[in-house]
Protein backbone atom coordinates (compact mmCIF):
# COMPACT_ATOMS: atom_id res chain seq x y z
CA UNK A 1 0.00 0.00 0.00
CA UNK A 2 1.09 3.55 -0.59
CA UNK A 3 1.36 5.68 2.56
CA UNK A 4 -1.73 7.94 2.54
CA UNK A 5 -2.58 11.18 4.29
CA UNK A 6 -5.02 10.60 7.20
CA UNK A 7 -6.74 7.78 5.21
CA UNK A 8 -10.19 6.33 5.73
CA UNK A 9 -10.95 3.56 8.22
CA UNK A 10 -10.54 0.78 5.64
CA UNK A 11 -6.80 1.46 5.53
CA UNK A 12 -6.51 0.75 9.25
CA UNK A 13 -8.72 -2.31 9.03
CA UNK A 14 -6.23 -3.61 6.46
CA UNK A 15 -3.33 -2.78 8.79
CA UNK A 16 -4.98 -4.82 11.54
CA UNK A 17 -5.37 -7.77 9.14
CA UNK A 18 -1.73 -8.06 8.10
CA UNK A 19 1.53 -9.10 9.75
CA UNK A 20 3.71 -6.91 7.54
CA UNK A 21 2.66 -3.68 5.85
CA UNK A 22 4.84 -2.71 2.89
CA UNK A 23 4.81 0.93 1.87
CA UNK A 24 4.87 0.90 -1.92
CA UNK A 25 6.95 4.00 -2.66
CA UNK A 26 9.32 3.22 -5.54
CA UNK A 27 6.74 3.81 -8.25
CA UNK A 28 5.65 6.97 -10.04
CA UNK A 29 3.75 9.45 -7.89
CA UNK A 30 0.09 9.43 -9.02
CA UNK A 31 -1.41 12.88 -9.30
CA UNK A 32 -4.81 13.58 -7.70
CA UNK A 33 -4.54 10.48 -5.53
CA UNK A 34 -5.19 9.87 -1.84
CA UNK A 35 -1.47 10.02 -1.07
CA UNK A 36 -1.38 13.72 -0.26
CA UNK A 37 -5.06 14.56 0.35
CA UNK A 38 -8.16 13.35 2.11
CA UNK A 39 -11.61 14.54 3.09
CA UNK A 40 -12.86 16.36 6.17
CA UNK A 41 -16.22 18.05 6.60
CA UNK A 42 -16.40 21.75 5.68
CA UNK A 43 -19.73 23.57 6.01
CA UNK A 44 -21.56 20.25 6.10
CA UNK A 45 -19.94 18.69 3.01
CA UNK A 46 -16.86 16.50 2.46
CA UNK A 47 -14.01 18.68 1.18
CA UNK A 48 -10.39 17.89 0.37
CA UNK A 49 -7.58 18.79 2.74
CA UNK A 50 -4.36 18.66 0.73
CA UNK A 51 -0.63 18.58 1.42
CA UNK A 52 0.89 20.82 -1.27
CA UNK A 53 3.78 19.24 -3.14
CA UNK A 54 6.71 20.89 -4.87
CA UNK A 55 7.00 20.93 -8.65
CA UNK A 56 8.48 17.67 -9.95
CA UNK A 57 8.97 15.68 -13.14
CA UNK A 58 6.10 13.45 -14.19
CA UNK A 59 8.08 10.25 -13.64
CA UNK A 60 9.22 11.16 -10.10
CA UNK A 61 8.77 8.28 -7.67
CA UNK A 62 6.69 8.68 -4.53
CA UNK A 63 9.77 8.42 -2.32
CA UNK A 64 11.32 11.48 -3.99
CA UNK A 65 8.36 13.85 -3.71
CA UNK A 66 8.93 16.99 -1.62
CA UNK A 67 6.37 19.04 0.28
CA UNK A 68 6.07 22.58 -1.06
CA UNK A 69 7.39 25.55 0.90
CA UNK A 70 4.94 27.29 3.19
CA UNK A 71 3.46 24.18 4.77
CA UNK A 72 3.18 25.94 8.14
CA UNK A 73 0.37 28.06 6.69
CA UNK A 74 -1.42 24.90 5.50
CA UNK A 75 -0.98 23.36 8.94
CA UNK A 76 -2.60 26.36 10.65
CA UNK A 77 -5.41 26.49 8.09
CA UNK A 78 -6.17 22.77 8.48
CA UNK A 79 -6.36 22.95 12.26
CA UNK A 80 -8.44 26.14 12.08
CA UNK A 81 -10.82 24.53 9.61
CA UNK A 82 -11.18 21.54 11.93
CA UNK A 83 -11.91 23.79 14.92
CA UNK A 84 -14.59 25.65 12.98
CA UNK A 85 -16.32 22.64 11.44
CA UNK A 86 -16.13 20.03 14.21
CA UNK A 87 -17.22 22.17 17.13
CA UNK A 88 -20.23 19.91 17.80
CA UNK A 89 -18.47 16.56 17.22
CA UNK A 90 -18.64 14.54 20.46
CA UNK A 91 -15.00 13.44 20.36
CA UNK A 92 -13.49 16.52 18.73
CA UNK A 93 -10.79 16.83 21.42
CA UNK A 94 -9.23 13.43 20.71
CA UNK A 95 -9.49 13.91 16.96
CA UNK A 96 -8.02 17.41 17.07
CA UNK A 97 -5.10 16.28 19.21
CA UNK A 98 -4.37 13.43 16.82
CA UNK A 99 -4.60 15.69 13.78
CA UNK A 100 -2.14 18.12 15.38
CA UNK A 101 0.30 15.23 16.00
CA UNK A 102 0.00 14.08 12.39
CA UNK A 103 0.73 17.60 11.11
CA UNK A 104 3.47 18.57 13.55
CA UNK A 105 6.48 17.03 11.82
CA UNK A 106 8.72 19.53 9.99
CA UNK A 107 9.92 17.19 7.25
CA UNK A 108 10.19 18.11 3.56
CA UNK A 109 10.10 14.54 2.26
CA UNK A 110 6.48 13.53 1.67
CA UNK A 111 6.92 9.85 2.50
CA UNK A 112 8.68 10.58 5.79
CA UNK A 113 5.91 13.01 6.69
CA UNK A 114 3.15 10.51 5.81
CA UNK A 115 4.76 7.59 7.63
CA UNK A 116 5.08 9.76 10.74
CA UNK A 117 1.38 10.60 10.53
CA UNK A 118 0.34 7.00 10.01
CA UNK A 119 2.48 5.92 12.95
CA UNK A 120 0.68 8.46 15.15
CA UNK A 121 -2.66 6.97 14.15
CA UNK A 122 -1.49 3.36 14.63
CA UNK A 123 -0.40 4.26 18.14
CA UNK A 124 -3.69 6.01 18.94
CA UNK A 125 -5.70 3.00 17.72
CA UNK A 126 -3.36 0.45 19.38
CA UNK A 127 -2.63 -1.16 16.00
CA UNK A 128 0.51 -3.27 15.93
CA UNK A 129 2.12 -4.29 12.65
CA UNK A 130 5.58 -4.40 11.17
CA UNK A 131 6.31 -2.01 8.32
CA UNK A 132 8.79 -1.99 5.47
CA UNK A 133 9.38 0.18 2.41
CA UNK A 134 9.35 -1.48 -1.01
CA UNK A 135 12.49 0.45 -1.95
CA UNK A 136 14.44 -1.61 0.61
CA UNK A 137 13.76 -4.82 -1.33
CA UNK A 138 15.63 -3.94 -4.55
CA UNK A 139 12.95 -5.41 -6.83
CA UNK A 140 13.71 -5.61 -10.56
CA UNK A 141 12.66 -2.14 -11.84
CA UNK A 142 11.45 -3.63 -15.12
CA UNK A 143 8.61 -5.39 -13.30
CA UNK A 144 5.33 -3.50 -13.14
CA UNK A 145 1.77 -3.94 -11.90
CA UNK A 146 0.79 -7.38 -10.69
CA UNK A 147 4.18 -8.92 -11.45
CA UNK A 148 5.92 -6.37 -9.26
CA UNK A 149 3.52 -6.96 -6.37
CA UNK A 150 4.10 -10.72 -6.61
CA UNK A 151 7.87 -10.14 -6.63
CA UNK A 152 7.58 -8.01 -3.49
CA UNK A 153 5.53 -10.69 -1.74
CA UNK A 154 8.09 -13.34 -2.71
CA UNK A 155 10.96 -11.14 -1.51
CA UNK A 156 9.57 -11.10 2.04
CA UNK A 157 8.52 -14.77 2.01
CA UNK A 158 4.79 -14.03 2.14
CA UNK A 159 2.28 -16.80 1.48
CA UNK A 160 -0.70 -14.41 1.53
CA UNK A 161 -1.19 -10.98 -0.02
CA UNK A 162 -4.01 -8.83 1.39
CA UNK A 163 -5.41 -5.70 -0.22
CA UNK A 164 -8.47 -3.47 -0.12
CA UNK A 165 -11.41 -4.04 -2.54
CA UNK A 166 -10.00 -1.65 -5.14
CA UNK A 167 -7.36 -4.27 -5.93
CA UNK A 168 -9.93 -6.74 -7.24
CA UNK A 169 -9.81 -5.10 -10.65
CA UNK A 170 -6.01 -5.06 -10.71
CA UNK A 171 -5.03 -8.59 -9.75
CA UNK A 172 -5.70 -12.09 -11.09
CA UNK A 173 -6.00 -14.71 -8.32
CA UNK A 174 -4.61 -17.37 -10.68
CA UNK A 175 -1.33 -15.46 -11.11
CA UNK A 176 -0.85 -15.28 -7.34
CA UNK A 177 -1.81 -18.94 -6.99
CA UNK A 178 0.83 -19.93 -9.55
CA UNK A 179 3.35 -18.02 -7.45
CA UNK A 180 2.28 -19.90 -4.32
CA UNK A 181 0.58 -16.85 -2.80
CA UNK A 182 -3.02 -16.56 -1.63
CA UNK A 183 -4.76 -13.37 -2.73
CA UNK A 184 -7.21 -11.94 -0.18
CA UNK A 185 -9.22 -8.74 0.20
CA UNK A 186 -10.45 -6.91 3.27
CA UNK A 187 -14.04 -5.68 3.01
CA UNK A 188 -14.09 -2.49 5.09
CA UNK A 189 -16.75 -1.92 7.73
CA UNK A 190 -17.89 1.66 7.15
CA UNK A 191 -19.35 3.50 10.18
CA UNK A 192 -23.07 4.20 10.00
CA UNK A 193 -22.51 7.96 10.36
CA UNK A 194 -20.54 7.91 7.09
CA UNK A 195 -23.42 6.39 5.12
CA UNK A 196 -26.20 8.48 3.62
CA UNK A 197 -29.04 7.04 1.59
CA UNK A 198 -27.34 3.65 1.59
CA UNK A 199 -24.16 5.08 0.03
CA UNK A 200 -20.98 5.76 1.98
CA UNK A 201 -19.29 9.15 1.77
CA UNK A 202 -16.20 9.13 -0.47
CA UNK A 203 -13.53 8.00 1.95
CA UNK A 204 -13.91 10.30 4.91
CA UNK A 205 -10.65 10.64 6.81
CA UNK A 206 -10.07 8.62 9.96
CA UNK A 207 -9.88 11.99 11.75
CA UNK A 208 -13.54 12.59 10.90
CA UNK A 209 -14.44 9.09 12.06
CA UNK A 210 -12.69 9.52 15.41
CA UNK A 211 -14.27 12.95 15.93
CA UNK A 212 -17.75 11.40 15.66
CA UNK A 213 -17.25 7.94 17.17
CA UNK A 214 -14.27 8.20 19.49
CA UNK A 215 -11.10 6.13 19.67
CA UNK A 216 -12.67 3.15 21.45
CA UNK A 217 -15.40 2.65 18.83
CA UNK A 218 -12.93 3.04 15.97
CA UNK A 219 -10.63 0.58 17.76
CA UNK A 220 -13.47 -1.98 17.67
CA UNK A 221 -14.33 -1.24 14.02
CA UNK A 222 -10.74 -1.85 12.97
CA UNK A 223 -11.06 -5.36 14.32
CA UNK A 224 -14.43 -6.17 12.72
CA UNK A 225 -13.45 -6.05 9.03
CA UNK A 226 -13.21 -9.35 7.21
Amino acid sequence: MQPYFIPYIGYFQLVHSCDLLIYYIDIQFPMRSWINRNRLMVNGSPKFTTIPIAHHKLDTEIRDITIADGFERVRRKTLGRFDHNYVSAPFKGAARSLLASVLELDEPNLVEFLVHGLSCIYSELALETNTLSSSELLIDPSLTGQERVIAIARAVGADTYINLPGGRSLYEPSAFEEAGITLQFVDPVIPANEIEGGVSFPRMSIIDTIAHLGVDEVFDLCRRAE
